[in-house]
């Protein structure tokens, strides 16, 4: 959606017309990762009197879409009241998001005037639509970079290999630097070429990676009363090494201090692949079909 330089049968406040004078409209956009979600903060500034007033009244409303094009994100927040805060899944969005604001028609608005009007419109007034614009903002870009989790960003501790063995199942090495997970050729393919898709990231990690740490937390806790054992057999390895340092630092965990009851929950809390989320992008993924199959 690009608004600027669009003219309108109307006056509309916009930065790039005369519609209007002595008039402001502005939104100022800030936002931060909160756990698995971006919060977004809008700050608007409006200055007209009447447009205000319609926004008090109920006959005017603040509009806020957010688009990204690279996950196909589209979605449009309402308020009454300058000030707006909203959280969006941090699966949802990736690289640019454009985030335009707008001041829309409530209701039917019949001989609109406006006392701030250009000189040309004076005496003018005129029947605005419900959900026609009232003011257009410039629109906001900001990048939205991914996160991987804290293990997965430690020298890239797993590596997903095709087995070269005529073996179907997936299987799980870890007397190595990195958690080896060897996966039939056909499925490796697949899913080599699917990665770079933001959509479908989070479901291959949920059905990949997050059972791979499980076995290998279960490994560990078969002999986590044995911190020598552990130290001599794993104590050179880059992922044990990881894995000890995350469970200190994030959770002030110990492997000793790990059970068969939170290992599965520990696998996707320090992966950041929640089964939830993965099934939201399979949800996601399911409803685009929808509406492409619609079209």
């Amino acid at each position: 959606m690009e608004n600027r330089y669009r003219s309108y049968p109307y006056p509309v406040l916009t930065t790039y017309n005369d519609d209007y004078i002595n008039s402001i409209f502005s939104a100022d956009v800030k936002y931060y990762l909160e756990g698995y979600n971006i919060k977004f903060e809008i700050n608007t500034e409006l200055r007209n009197p009447e447009l205000e007033n319609l926004i008090r009244i109920g006959k005017a409303v603040f509009v806020y879409s957010i688009e990204c094009s690279y996950t196909g994100y589209r979605k449009c927040y309402r308020s009454d009241q300058p000030v707006i805060t909203f959280s969006i899944k941090e699966s949802e969005l990736n690289g640019q998001v454009t985030i335009f604001p707008f001041v829309l028609a409530a209701t039917d608005l019949i001989d609109y005037k406006n006392k701030e009007f250009n000189s040309d419109y004076e005496g003018a007034s005129f029947n605005i639509e419900e959900g026609k614009y009232l003011a257009v903002g410039q629109p906001t870009y900001v990048t939205i970079k991914k996160k991987d989790s804290d293990i997965l960003k430690r020298s890239s501790i797993f590596q997903i290999i095709p087995n070269e063995q005529n073996v179907e199942e997936m299987e799980v090495e870890i007397n190595d630097q990195h958690i080896i997970v060897r996966m039939a050729k056909n499925d490796y393919y697949r899913c080599s070429s699917m990665y770079s898709n933001i959509n479908i990231k989070d479901i291959l990690n949920s059905a990949i990676i997050v059972p791979a740490l499980f076995d290998v937390l279960s490994q560990l806790i078969d002999n986590k009363d044995d911190e020598e054992f552990l130290e001599l057999n794993y104590g050179e390895y880059a992922w044990y090494q990881s894995i000890k340092g995350i469970l200190k630092e994030k959770y002030n965990m110990e492997i000793s201090d790990l059970n068969r009851e939170n290992c599965f929950e520990m696998a996707q809390k320090m992966l950041k692949t929640p089964i939830g989320i993965a099934l939201e992008s399979l949800v996601s993924l399911n409803d685009q079909g929808g509406e492409e199959g619609d079209d």
